[in-house]
């Protein structure tokens, strides 16, 4: 449904499918090639990830990505690109 805002038309909010990993605090973030990533961070246990997964949009799902080395699991990474 669109809802009228400041004189224009919003967009369309589409639910996507739900992140595969464990909740998390503390991941990392950000978009290559066109695909989403995220990672890392402390699981519900606070045990630190070192898992990431990829959004691809064009086939509205996510995919297990490569992940950190074992014992290279993070909190607070931080990504550029």
């Amino acid at each position: 449904m669109c809802a009228s805002l400041g004189g224009g038309w919003a967009q369309t909010w589409t639910a996507l499918p739900d992140f595969p990993g464990s909740k998390r605090d503390d991941g990392v973030a950000f978009v290559l090639g066109g695909k989403a990533y995220c990672g890392t961070g402390l699981n519900e246990e606070f045990a630190e990830t070192g898992d990431f997964f990829s959004f691809e949009p064009v086939l509205n799902a996510w995919e297990p990505a490569l992940g950190l080395p074992e014992g290279a699991e993070r909190q607070y990474a931080c990504a550029w690109v």
